[in-house]
């Protein structure tokens, strides 16, 4: 059989075939691309005849942007920043922002109130106690929801208020576009926000959703044949702006406040018939809430007082603005030293809050260290003392009253700081004893007035009651006079051996109608009772015994300046041989004026909880007062009666703050601080003991050195504890804080936010 096809022959038809396709796709591409080349140049040429149109349209739609849309930006982050939406009114903002929209902000803030009334939390219900960490989650995420909602709100009422008077604004100007012959008109679409409209801001918000404000931008050409224009249709949007979750960390600062196991500033009363024990510090400012001094006179009931058969012991130091007193019989109060088996003295004064064992601040007075315990050369007595070994006292008069007629004792063991008297009015079986260091504070005689000495030992001596210092102690009242030219003593109304107002008040500076008694032709003063014979008799056939048996000084390192040191002619006279004059110069040079050393630092005990100047409300937070029971911080408000056994104190421990007067009861022991700001009265056989790991237990254990995932303790507590301004001379811990900023924001990037373009159409001017 003959073969047609072949190799050579098959190879020559697909070649042809190959050239036949590419000649004809060839053709196809030339015949389009001639037509791309001929519709570019009429794109061209259409551009170009309304590139001007184009320009006057979008300048007008930037001029609207930067005028109104940018302002308004602004002004609802300006909003934001200073948290408006928490004022009732705002009528400076709602004024110049809102406009006819001012009831906008009353919605705004009725919402802002219901979040924030789940902060609001006065006492817990013990059966349901409240979950503060849920509370606060709660918080957060609808203030994430409602920042920028209320953003969004303020950005259209703004826009609302100023977009019609900006667009006639710019009709009323000069045409910048009269040269190219085009006019530009800008309308608004019939848009209106109305937020009397709604009852509830979340209606407002739904309805802005649905519903935003148009703009329409024409651009006409004034000539051509025919004449063109370019129409813009704008919907205004609000850009996207979400409130940030920031983290920082919290100081979270010691707290003189429950640095103590109690704190009251008002006063405190141990009454009828208890058996009370307190370990730690206490204080009390012996002031109302108004801040008013209560009684400092002799006889008060105020200040810290035990009375009625109660006996107390108070393990670490006492600092009263008022007295430290006995008012009834068979009563007691002992002030021990630390026992240093229990932990004291702790760190949260030494370490945290001072920096110092004296427990002041050091900025109150300067080099005080000359006069400090520990500190002192030898043979030097000590006016300042070291209170990190417990056991002192700060008041203003030590003292058993007249109506602890007997069985009364009041015992300090260490040193005692008085700004009046040490006194003992009471009479058969009453000791007053301080076995310590003593130091007066004050003397009025240092003014020329012998009547009006202060700092002065009073006793019933003649009635069996008596006064026993130890150690050393410095007396800077005057017990009389001597005139060495008549050989006379003048004995002033308050005495060093005796007890003032009962026999040796004798000579009164007062005309009470008696006849005066000179003591020189200039100076002379009036009887106080009876014949100055008999007075004066009595008094020289006692004055030894009395002075050698009153007053026991368990060491010969005394310095009297009470019977010693008197003023003649303005001039200080010994009469003492018992005195050491050493240390003479430098008290009268330190604690008689008032910005000195030893005022400042009373003060500063008695008053400012050892700082410089602080009260509580410098020390507290009061946004945060709020009671949070399951992490042992317990809050309450007004006049209350705690029962330390009860179960509204759990575990028995933690820190208990009052805003009223307190009364407590309970034989369980409470660990930790009770801090009042009204009077605190202890009706039964109460024990307190002050226990840093259980203050620290509601602070918190998250150091400042360490990082923890989950923070302990009440951060209602550390807040309340550490408001702002407030700084100790130590940090605690650091909390890690998370929370909703309202100053900072962000927004989208990149893309056009404040409006959308709907259309933009080039067109003949009558279509």
């Amino acid at each position: 059989m003959k073969k047609i096809l072949n190799k050579r022959g098959s190879a020559l038809i697909l070649v042809l075939s190959s050239l036949i396709i590419l000649m004809a796709v060839s053709s196809v591409v030339i015949m389009l691309s001639g037509a791309n080349i001929m519709m570019s140049r009429n794109y061209s040429d259409w551009s170009e005849e309304y590139y001007w149109l184009d320009y006057a349209a979008q300048d007008r739609l930037g001029n609207l942007d930067q005028r109104v849309l940018s302002e308004a930006e602004g002004a609802a982050r300006s909003y934001i920043q200073n948290c408006f939406f928490e004022e009732e009114t705002a009528p400076g903002f709602s004024g110049l922002f809102l406009g006819n929209n001012s009831s906008l902000q009353t919605l705004i803030y009725n919402e802002w109130v219901q979040i924030e009334s789940l902060l609001d939390i006065e006492e817990e219900d013990d059966d349901e106690p409240v979950d503060i960490n849920a509370r606060m989650e709660e918080y957060r995420a609808k203030m994430e929801t409602f920042v920028p909602q209320v953003f969004q709100a303020v950005y259209f009422a703004y826009i609302d208020r100023h977009l019609q008077s900006c667009i006639d604004i710019m009709a009323a100007e000069e045409n910048p576009y009269a040269p190219y012959n085009i006019t530009v008109l800008t309308e608004k679409d019939a848009w209106q926000l109305s937020a009397d409209s709604y009852a509830t801001f979340d209606g407002l918000y739904q309805s802005m959703n649905n519903e935003k404000p148009g703009i329409v931008i024409t651009a006409s050409e004034d000539i051509g044949v025919p004449a063109k224009k370019v129409r813009v249709s704008v919907t205004v949007k609000a850009p996207s702006f979400n409130a940030v979750e920031q983290t920082k960390l919290y100081a979270v600062q010691a707290n003189p406040l429950y640095a103590n196991a109690l704190t009251v500033q008002g006063r405190i009363r141990f009454s009828s018939g208890i058996d009370a024990e307190i370990t730690g510090d206490v204080v009390s400012l012996n002031r109302n809430p108004e801040g008013a001094l209560f009684s400092i006179s002799e006889g008060n009931g105020d200040g810290i007082m035990a009375y009625g058969g109660a006996d107390v012991i108070i393990n670490g130091n006492v600092y009263s603005a008022g007295d430290l007193h006995l008012g009834g019989g068979d009563s007691s109060i002992t002030v021990n030293r630390y026992n240093p088996d229990s932990g004291y003295p702790q760190t949260l004064k030494t370490h945290f809050i001072f920096d110092n064992n004296y427990w002041f601040d050091a900025s109150v007075s300067g080099g005080f260290e000359v006069f400090a315990e520990g500190i002192v050369p030898e043979g030097k007595i000590p006016y300042i003392f070291d209170d990190s070994l417990g056991g002192n006292v700060y008041c203003n008069n030590l003292s058993i009253e007249s109506g602890a007629a007997q069985n009364a004792y009041l015992t300090v063991n260490g040193n005692v700081w008085t700004q009046d008297d040490i006194q003992n009015d009471g009479q058969t079986n009453t000791h007053l004893t301080v076995e310590g260091t003593f130091i007066g504070m004050n003397s009025d005689a240092l003014d020329g007035d012998p009547n009006g000495s202060s700092a002065v030992i009073n006793n019933a001596y003649p009635f069996g009651g008596t006064i026993s210092l130890g150690e050393k102690f410095v007396i800077p009242g005057t017990s009389f006079y001597m005139f060495d030219l008549l050989g006379k003593r003048y004995q002033t109304a308050e005495s060093i051996s005796v007890k003032a107002g009962e026999y040796f008040q004798v000579y009164i500076m007062e005309d009470n109608g008696s006849e005066p008694y000179y003591l020189t032709t200039d100076e002379f003063y009036y009887l106080y009772e009876g014949g100055i014979e008999d007075k004066t008799a009595w008094f020289d056939a006692h004055y030894s015994d009395a002075l050698n048996s009153n007053v026991s000084v368990k060491s010969d390192e005394y310095y009297i300046l009470g019977v010693g040191v008197v003023m003649l002619d303005g001039s200080m006279v010994l009469l003492s041989s018992y005195n050491n004059d050493q240390n003479l110069n430098n008290y009268y040079d330190y604690s008689n004026v008032s910005e000195n050393i030893l005022p400042e630092v009373f003060e500063s005990k008695t008053r400012y909880f050892g700082t410089n100047g602080l009260t509580v409300s410098d020390l507290t937070d009061d946004e945060y007062g709020i009671n949070d029971k399951s992490r042992y911080f317990y809050y309450f408000e007004g006049d209350t009666a705690l029962n330390l056994s009860g179960d509204r104190i759990k575990d028995h421990k933690g820190i208990i703050f009052c805003t009223g007067d307190l009364t407590l009861t309970g034989t369980e022991p409470f660990y930790g601080s009770v801090i009042c700001l009204g009077d605190l009265t202890i009706h039964s056989n109460v024990t307190i003991i002050h226990d840093e790991i259980a203050i620290k237990e509601v602070m918190g254990f998250n150091k400042i050195t360490e990082r923890y995932d989950t923070l302990l303790g009440s951060k209602i507590a550390r807040r309340f504890f550490s408001p702002p301004g407030y700084m100790a001379a130590g940090t605690l811990w650091a909390e890690e804080y998370t929370y909703i900023s309202t100053s900072a924001g962000e927004k989208e990037v990149g893309v056009i936010t404040r409006y959308i373009i709907n259309s933009w159409r080039e067109m003949n001017k009558h279509s």
